[in-house]
């Protein structure tokens, strides 16, 4: 009774999940009960999103927790690292001209650690440590990430380049509106040229969007046509390494007008 008591007074009178803790651990004595508790009742009123991130960045246990939150939270239906492990789906490079000799991959994913609900892949509730270490373990080298500012927030994952980096995969951004096309067209191919030499110097080269299908195949199929695939093939290899990807007319359009490397 006094921690829930010391606990209830340290969360009634924060002003945030941070205020909440550091007020439960001043507290003394058993700050540990204490501080679960009112992180508890801070949970449920500021939500997931207000612990601080360098809290959860550093927090021990960490390959503990995860599996058991992730059990809980399937239970209601979504996806997690653990019950559905990031894939990344490999595009066909065989006869390939740019990538002829060459031992370097591209695939395709989703954003890694996201917290979504909707759309075409479901609901996911991810741990972006977890994915991260996931890209590590299938040897990615490079990320090419598509999605902007305002959906990294939303996904819970605005410090995803920290994450890439303590794993030792490289950050590559280029945003785009979803679901349209490249606004400045010479910048994108100038990135896109640049993945094409990364591939051919045997690196492997994620592609990734929110959902992992239009945008993704989008870049992917321009990839293809810089690296010297004549545009049907492109899309037809992109449609074949995962499903559901680069339906926009306006897209494939995108991918029709590109110029071949």
């Amino acid at each position: 009774m006094d921690s829930f008591w010391s606990a209830w007074d340290a969360f009634a009178g924060a002003k945030s999940y941070r205020d909440t803790i550091e007020r439960a651990v001043r507290y003394g004595r058993d700050t540990d009960t204490t501080a679960a508790i009112a992180g508890g009742l801070a949970g449920i009123h500021w939500g997931w999103e207000g612990i601080p991130a360098d809290w959860l960045d550093g927090m021990r246990g960490h390959e503990i927790a995860t599996p058991l939150i992730d059990r809980l939270v399937e239970t209601a239906g979504w996806r997690t690292s653990t019950g559905s492990r990031l894939r990344v789906d490999l595009l066909n490079l065989d006869r390939v001209p740019a990538f002829d000799g060459a031992a370097g991959r591209v695939g395709i994913t989703f954003l890694p650690g996201k917290k979504w609900s909707g759309g075409h892949a479901g609901d996911h509730w991810r741990d972006l440590a977890t994915d991260a270490a996931r890209l590590r373990e299938l040897q990615v080298d490079t990320l090419f990430l598509l999605v902007e500012d305002h959906e990294l927030a939303h996904s819970h994952v605005p410090n995803i380049g920290t994450a890439l980096a303590a794993e030792g995969v490289a950050l590559v951004r280029f945003p785009i509106l979803d679901p349209r096309t490249p606004t400045n067209g010479p910048a994108f191919r100038a990135v896109v040229a640049d993945l094409v030499t990364r591939v051919r110097d045997g690196e492997f080269v994620g592609i990734a969007c929110r959902g992992g299908l239009d945008r993704s195949g989008m870049a992917a199929a321009c990839l293809l046509r810089e690296a010297g695939l004549e545009a049907d093939e492109a899309i037809d290899r992109v449609h074949a390494a995962r499903n559901h990807t680069l339906t926009r007319v306006e897209q494939q359009g995108y991918v029709q007008a590109w110029p071949p490397g």
